[in-house]
């Protein structure tokens, strides 16, 4: 069985390298053949000869490694070293090394649907909004690995701002939106930032994508509508629009920021004023625990 642990170093305050050394141990002392990979993924990376894969690292470390994890159908475990770790909450993951061992073993895995965003993947969501524009700041003054507190001061700035995007989106050929304003998320599984979860019907194998808008002119409103949706009560937001689709296309004339499983979109992934958003039916594997 060979194993490829997909390291970045800075995750968890460098916590994520100093980890790389106990998976090792564990994995060899099962009889497993380890390579650590102790980079972002390159054009040369080829997982096709691996049976497992670890990622130790934060939602966007996994997400960079999706083209070749998809490429090699490897099954993936994530060890959570990020600020949220959605992935691995979502498939009840974890840092203990006994867990993906028996795991491993018992070659326990399923096939989850991915999210395609003007080209790049996503196995958790898009969103395009006020969180998109707090990422945005985040990205801009990162230095190093980022803290929850790192969000404070851009989520502040963004609740006093009116939203100036608007757009349309389309779903499956049928208008959904049209000069909408507020927060629009589309996601393949049902977690988000604070377990918030707008979009809590997503399933990541029925095939779709949930396509989720909170309207409101101002991030204020907004946020109180992801607050009320806790609770996952339709009733308690009822101009909350939610549908499945396995084709979305959104047009604005001002293209906006867009994050991606938590990290930011390159505007090159805009069509002109269009983004396209689509879905890859079982296109990963993903490990499961064996408790």
């Amino acid at each position: 069985m060979r194993v490829a642990l997909l390291v970045n170093p800075i995750a968890g305050r460098g916590r994520a390298r100093r980890l790389v050394a106990d998976y090792a141990s564990a994995l060899r002392s099962a009889g497993m053949t380890v390579e650590a990979v102790d980079h972002q993924p390159g054009a040369t990376d080829d997982l096709s000869g691996h049976d497992v894969a670890t990622v130790i690292g934060g939602d966007g470390t996994l997400n960079r490694w999706l083209p070749k994890l998809v490429a090699a159908r490897t099954p993936v475990w994530h060890v959570p070293m990020g600020t949220e770790n959605l992935f691995a909450r979502s498939f009840q993951h974890g840092p203990t090394p006994s867990r993906f061992v028996r795991a491993v073993r018992e070659q326990s895995w399923s096939s989850i649907d991915l999210g395609c965003c003007g080209g790049r993947l996503f196995s958790i969501m898009v969103s395009l909004g006020p969180d998109a524009d707090v990422v945005d700041a985040v990205t801009t003054q990162r230095r190093g690995s980022i803290r929850r507190l790192d969000y404070a001061r851009p989520i502040a700035t963004r609740l006093v701002r009116g939203l100036t995007s608007s757009g349309s989106v389309v779903c499956d050929g049928r208008t959904m939106l049209d000069g909408a304003i507020g927060m629009l998320v589309v996601a393949n599984l049902p977690a988000y930032a604070a377990r918030l979860n707008p979009a809590w019907e997503a399933e990541p194998d029925s095939g779709e994508l949930s396509v989720v808008h909170l309207p409101g002119h101002g991030a204020i409103g907004v946020a109180l509508r992801l607050l009320a949706g806790i609770a996952r009560d339709p009733e308690i937001v009822p101009d909350r629009q939610a549908i499945g689709a396995k084709r979305i296309e959104i047009e604005c004339v001002a293209p906006p920021a867009v994050q991606v499983d938590g990290d930011l979109l390159d505007p090159s992934a805009w069509e002109g004023t269009r983004l396209t958003i689509s879905i890859q039916p079982g296109a990963l594997r993903v490990l499961t625990p064996v408790d």
